[in-house]
């Protein structure tokens, strides 16, 4: 039930849907008689258009999350006991079954930091966590879309463990742990995207982890400053992320997951 309503509740992070139900709004008032609140909703709507597409607004929004954790030290990585890499990172699993070809989405830094982490300590276990976000999962999972390119990418397989059943966050940290493992003084690295890192790292804590290590990446804003600029495509994509974290992190601390 709490997956069925977060996508469904997730839809507000969709930050297009604002003006759009904006002017719905205004448009019904119109047509009962109020010609004022019609008016006055849809410049609303066209404003926000405007404002939406201004990047600050949206860096300003996601700045603080992908902020809260700093990138780690090489010498606390060496001290971790193995990694855990959050899925998130493969397109809708419907392609890759029709083309026998993975897709990689706009988190793909979680795979090639992975990748390259594996690569520098070969030693250190490898966790791949996740088999699909999508309501209605169809085609390859997760799973299998990293199978496909940790073999084309040549990854030493026996390091690699494959965790090919949560659908989210909490079922990430909850599916891992029980994958892992970890002695009670035992610190793994936590790999993800910088703005779900706090999330992240929250449902790990909850689920029992005794210590993780954040490793952000697949950062969206600077680490201070603004560009300037208005891009409409950027902005709406980096202010859909940022308002998915923070609804997220509502309903995971309404929930009792964090």
């Amino acid at each position: 039930m709490f997956f069925f309503l977060s996508k469904t509740v997730g839809l507000l992070a969709q930050p297009i849907l604002h003006p759009l139900l904006l002017a719905l709004l205004g448009l019904i008032l119109g047509w009962l008689g109020w010609r004022t609140a019609r008016r006055r909703l849809i410049i609303s709507a066209f404003c926000l258009l405007l404002i939406y597409s201004w990047l600050p607004v949206a860096q300003l929004m996601i700045r603080p999350l992908e902020n809260a954790y700093p990138a780690p030290a090489a010498q606390q990585i060496r001290q971790t006991s193995g990694i855990v890499v959050l899925g998130g990172f493969a397109n809708s699993g419907l392609l890759p079954a029709e083309r026998r070809a993975g897709q990689l989405g706009g988190a793909a830094e979680r795979l090639v930091e992975a990748v390259g982490l594996a690569k520098i300590y070969p030693q250190k276990p490898v966790i791949f966590s996740g088999f699909s976000g999508a309501l209605l999962p169809k085609g390859w999972d997760e799973a299998r879309t990293t199978r496909y390119f940790l073999d084309r990418l040549g990854v030493e397989m026996a390091q690699i463990r494959l965790e090919n059943r949560a659908r989210n966050t909490a079922e990430n940290a909850r599916f891992s742990l029980m994958l892992a493992q970890p002695g009670d003084k035992d610190g793994w690295l936590l790999v993800t995207s910088a703005a779900h890192m706090p999330r992240a790292m929250a449902s790990f804590a909850a689920a029992g982890w005794p210590e993780m290590t954040p490793y952000p990446v697949d950062y969206q804003s600077r680490p201070a400053g603004f560009d300037w600029a208005f891009n409409p495509a950027a902005g709406y994509a980096i202010l859909h992320s940022a308002l998915h974290e923070y609804l997220g992190l509502a309903a995971y601390w309404l929930s009792g997951r964090i």
